[in-house]
């Protein structure tokens, strides 16, 4: 509610493992957990799988600010 109208941007990526490489065709399935937001700045962990299987995963950092007009 107190975020409408804003958009988030990247400030940050730790902690990435990488284990397999996604080739053309190959369908990546996203997860995201919100661990922390406060005062506009949040923090979550990431998964990508590919048929099941771990292919990245590591924790964000992200900044919301007010959309610019024209978005």
């Amino acid at each position: 509610r107190g975020h409408r109208g804003k958009i988030g941007v990247l400030a940050g990526l730790d902690g990435w493992k990488f284990r397999r490489m996604a080739r053309p065709g190959d369908q990546v399935r996203l997860e995201a957990e919100l661990l922390r937001l406060r005062a506009g700045f949040g923090r979550g962990r990431l998964t990508a799988t590919i048929d099941g299987q771990l292919a990245a995963s590591g924790e964000l950092s992200f900044g919301l600010i007010d959309r610019p007009a024209g978005l």
